[in-house]
């Protein structure tokens, strides 16, 4: 392909009527734009399979006699399309700076990244099969933010650095399709995420929970639950059941109920670092985090096929006892009825969290004039966040499927030079 760029700068302190100021050591705004080509795409899209033979044959006449006659039947299993390169637009535009003699460095940034001729597999109408090809656009946009300040008072000296980045994620374009729906396990209905225009991509798609019935008279009341065990007399819902908000209000659970529960990308991602040192000491310690993203806690969701599971402590402990007990978790007996546990947002959770990525702290010396530096240095030593599963760092979708925590690092060691 061809994909050309650009980038412009003016380096506005340098400029004769900045001479006579004295705040800025630098002052810098830029711009650039582009076209990148993405090869990551599957490459064995461009052929088709067509499938034969008996689960495609068909008997026409009487199966228990000579007359039957065995039609042969053919189903294609692929298609073929011709698959091109994605190709990402980006512009930016941003500010560089530095002052009070370069102790404040920064740099400000707006973006916009649009993806074109998005590669993904869509469902072809009235069959269970998909087309792998080009069929839309999406676009990603926001700011990103860095600053650092370094002094030194004395024999103390410090330096302190922040960063952020923002993410507006937004679809354009899906062909001629109203939504694709995806979702765990692959393509599947049973805890779908969508794909619509002008929403962010594979949000988690599901009921909002309005709480838990506390009673049987609150059972009565309600003619969602009323029709619901109308219908399943065996398996009806009682008192410790989900609620589920019936958006429309027109005394239906159906599809124009279920709504956006968030997505799994983080609107906000951040990090912080410290450096200090005082006489032979040094210590260095750096943060990061992301906020404004969902993740769908499978390990709850998934009790209903897998009852022998084990299950967080905060479900167990809080789990529906009594009316009055909790209007937020369902009861023991809930907890594996499939009523409780269609796609809901009681089972998508805040995916924010503050880790203390690395802390390491030294001691310089000299050991017979050859230099020596002891350290003792913790690597991912603790994490905040509200997230019940083991680690709310889950990739792919946000589907966690008790993924592995990451482990706390902690080691000592000494540095020689000689």
């Amino acid at each position: 392909g061809y994909f050309p760029s650009v980038g412009l700068g003016w380096v506005i302190n340098r400029e004769k009527f900045m001479e006579d100021q004295s705040l800025f050591d630098l002052l810098k705004i830029r711009g650039s734009w582009g076209l990148l080509g993405n090869d990551g795409i599957q490459p064995n899209a461009g052929y088709g399979i067509v499938n034969s033979g008996n689960n495609f044959s068909g008997i026409f006449g009487s199966t228990g006699s000579a007359n039957g006659v065995r039609e042969p039947g053919y189903r294609v299993g692929r298609f073929f399309t011709q698959v091109r390169w994605e190709v990402v637009e980006e512009w930016d535009a941003g500010l560089d700076f530095a002052l009070l003699n370069n102790r404040l460095e920064g740099t400000v940034d707006y973006y916009y990244r649009q993806t074109n001729d998005l590669a993904f597999s869509r469902p072809i109408p009235f069959m269970w099969d998909r087309v792998y090809g080009n069929w839309g656009s999406v676009a990603n946009s926001g700011w990103e933010v860095s600053l650092n300040w370094k002094d030194q008072v004395g024999q103390f000296a410090y330096k302190l650095g922040a960063n952020a980045t923002t993410l507006n994620n937004k679809v354009l374009d899906i062909g001629a399709l109203a939504n694709i729906q995806n979702g765990f396990p692959e393509w599947s209905a049973e805890f779908p995420t969508r794909i619509v225009p002008n929403e962010p991509i594979n949000y988690y798609y599901g009921y909002e929970v309005a709480g838990v019935y506390q009673n049987q008279a609150e059972i009565a009341a309600d003619p969602i639950a009323s029709a619901y065990n109308e219908a399943n007399p065996g398996a009806p819902i009682q008192p410790g059941y989900l609620r589920y908000k019936d958006q429309n209000s027109n005394g239906e659970l159906d599809e124009a109920d279920r709504i956006n529960l968030g997505n799994y990308l983080p609107k906000l991602t951040y990090g912080f670092n410290i450096g200090m040192s005082y006489q032979k000491f040094d210590l260095s310690v750096a943060l990061q985090g992301v906020a404004g993203n969902k993740i769908h806690n499978l390990n709850r969701a998934m009790r209903r096929k897998y009852p022998q599971m084990n299950a967080d402590a905060a479900f167990m402990d809080n789990l529906w006892t009594a009316e009055g007990s909790t209007n937020e978790y369902p009861s023991a007996q809930g907890s594996v009825a499939s009523w409780n546990l269609q796609a809901s947002s009681f089972f998508v959770e805040s995916g924010a969290y503050l880790r203390i990525q690395n802390i390491q702290l030294g001691y310089n010396f000299n050991l017979n004039t050859i230099p020596v530096r002891v350290f003792a240095t913790a690597d991912r030593p603790a994490i905040f966040t509200r997230y019940n599963g083991f680690t709310p760092e889950v990739s792919g979708m946000g589907f966690d499927t008790n993924v592995y925590p990451i482990a706390s690092t902690y080691s000592f060691g000494f540095n020689v030079t000689f």
